[in-house]
């Protein structure tokens, strides 16, 4: 909490903190009233109806009574009653916001102003950075482990301070780099214990190999040029369709059915994407680590890549490399492209992979984070970029990153990897064609399907009883 010795409740401290804000967010009204605004190009809130916005936020969130809530990002207070309905009377949220003029906005805009002296939320904000991260860092000691889910409002996220790099850094590595484990209790840990069962009862990513035989795939991301592709995917050409959790809903509104489907992400806000197309029976590959949630609701096959497989205990390693292990790094679609040169794609397009922003839009229309109002806002992390006419565009550092490993997965793959997306970022040794060249390319071509072939050595009992005592499961 925060604010002078003589305030009262956390509102009181949090508005008195809030005055010093030297800048303002302007609101304006939404079609259903309630108050919205941009800050920093990022809109804070749905334009239409925040509070049906806040409601699918919370649920992506997969929390439940009695969880405890480390959110970072106020935005404009929408959600916050919503969260604290969800964790009930025995939970508790922390919430985190480094903005001070994003305070005073949520102050002003939330809809239940009393929601900020409720004693289950704890708010931390600060005048300065360093006094805000030990605050923080206060905060989550009082989190018990076993019970802490992770929720970032993304908007917030990219209106923060461009000057408080720690902040932005340590928000990040939880988004970016996945490291659930050493911030916030073992929720890659905890997803990995409860999909046990499934493991040892599906097939692994090594049963996939060359089951193509040289057909054609696309590898769908939910970068927004897909808009312009996406109406060639719905069963008109030969093409495999391997996509991003990120890219299946925006897939699924043009009833295009994915092949396979990618999933990485530990967090339950991966449960959104899955939501939102409303199908769970095509066939998905994820790391045991990925979302319970989406593997337990899962009624199509499940293939299983382990990452990091030397982390492991030693039982269970020859059992990991025989059900397979994914190489690359990166984003999920990274994880696509290389899944799909290990099934034996004669070539690769990739649909929706644009690396950067030719405008103000960073997803797909259909796509989640369409959906939540995640913009293309400029940030401390900008990079300058170039797209396939010489045109300067602007990426991100962890963009970057994901370019360099297709760059890479292209380098060593014997079949070409192509964009059908010009305005998307270069990428060395991915040549650009138009979507409906690449369609053509595929026309006769056998889509063969996604089904197990061979067989995986044996160890499985000796692995299972290393994972279950290694998990604590």
């Amino acid at each position: 909490m925060t604010g002078g010795p003589h305030s009262d409740t956390q509102r009181e401290r949090l508005a008195a903190l809030a005055q010093t804000a030297k800048e303002r967010v302007p609101m304006t009204p939404s079609r259903t009233g309630a108050l919205t605004g941009v800050w920093r190009g990022v809109r804070l809130a749905s334009e239409y109806d925040p509070a049906r916005e806040a409601g699918l936020f919370v649920e992506a969130q997969g929390v439940g009574m009695g969880d405890h809530v480390a959110l970072y990002g106020l935005g404009l207070g929408h959600h916050l009653r919503p969260l604290l309905d969800a964790v009930g009377p025995e939970g508790r949220v922390i919430a985190a916001e480094a903005s001070l003029p994003l305070l005073a906005a949520a102050l002003a805009a939330c809809p239940d102003p009393l929601v900020f002296d409720d004693p289950r939320l704890e708010a931390v904000a600060a005048a300065d950075e360093e006094t805000f991260l030990a605050r923080w860092a206060r905060a989550f000691e009082s989190l018990e482990p076993g019970r802490t889910k992770v929720a970032i409002h993304l908007p917030s996220l990219q209106a923060a301070p461009p000057e408080w790099k720690k902040t932005i850094n340590a928000v990040e590595l939880i988004r970016m780099e996945r490291r659930f484990p050493l911030v916030m209790g073992g929720v890659a840990r905890a997803n990995f214990r409860r999909n046990l069962g499934r493991l040892f009862a599906s097939p692994g990513i090594a049963r996939l190999r060359g089951v193509l035989r040289g057909a054609p795939a696309a590898v769908v991301g939910a970068g927004p040029s897909l808009d312009h592709s996406v109406h060639l995917l719905p069963g008109r050409v030969g093409l495999t369709i391997l996509c991003a959790d990120t890219a299946y809903p925006a897939l699924a509104r043009r009833g295009a059915r994915p092949d396979l489907v990618v999933t990485a992400d530990p967090q339950p806000v991966s449960l959104l994407h899955f939501a939102l197309a409303g199908r769970y029976d095509v066939p998905l590959a994820a790391p045991p680590t990925a979302c319970a949630g989406v593997i337990e609701r899962w009624e199509g096959p499940v293939f299983f890549g382990f990452q990091n497989i030397e982390e492991l205990p030693a039982e269970a390693r020859g059992f990991a490399r025989a059900m397979g292990e994914f190489g690359a790094g990166g984003s999920v679609s990274c994880l696509a492209v290389e899944l799909a040169l290990l099934m034996g794609a004669g070539a690769v397009y990739l649909f929706g992979q644009d690396f950067g922003y030719s405008g103000a839009r960073a997803y797909a229309e259909g796509s989640a984070p369409f959906l939540l109002n995640t913009s293309a806002a400029e940030s401390e992390d900008s990079l300058a970029a170039e797209d396939y006419f010489g045109r300067a565009i602007r990426s991100t550092r962890a963009l970057y990153s994901y370019r360099r490993e297709i760059e890479q997965l292209a380098a060593r793959s014997a079949a070409p990897v192509m964009t059908v997306s010009p305005d998307a970022a270069r990428a060395a040794g991915v040549d650009a064609v138009s979507a409906e060249e690449a369609a053509r390319r595929s026309v006769g071509a056998q889509r063969p399907g996604v089904t197990a072939h061979g067989e995986v050595g044996g160890g499985a009992a000796e692995a299972r009883r290393a994972l279950a005592g290694w998990l604590g499961a």
